[in-house]
């Protein structure tokens, strides 16, 4: 299995002028981490911030995907976004539950 996570962060200029570290942790039902990711984004540069408008806020994106991961148990997991070691908001919450029995068809000739 895989799954992909986006993340945008909206920074001040003031704040895309250092360097900030991302981290995702992804969860189980029962607390226990089961994948994380992190990494750091680096400061813009001078000379680009000199071209932004005053009061503009800069973008940054990313996409984390977790090849491979595997879900232990039913239940809630929970993916937590940290900027700087700070939770973002609050846990995105993903539920894996059992497949819904399938009904056998037939196929006639």
């Amino acid at each position: 299995p895989m799954l992909a996570i986006a993340v945008r962060v909206l920074l001040t200029q003031q704040e895309a002028a250092s360097t900030h570290h991302l981290e995702v942790r992804i969860m189980s039902p029962d607390g226990l981490e089961i994948a994380n990711a992190t990494g750091d984004v680096g400061a813009v540069a001078a000379e680009i911030l000199a071209t932004q408008p005053v009061g503009d806020l800069l973008g940054f994106g990313a996409i984390l995907n977790f090849q491979g991961l595997i879900f232990p148990q039913y239940g809630r997991y929970h993916v937590a976004i940290l900027w700087d070691g700070n939770q973002m908001r609050e846990p995105m919450t993903l539920k894996v539950s059992p497949l819904p029995p399938q009904t056998p068809f037939a196929i006639e000739a």
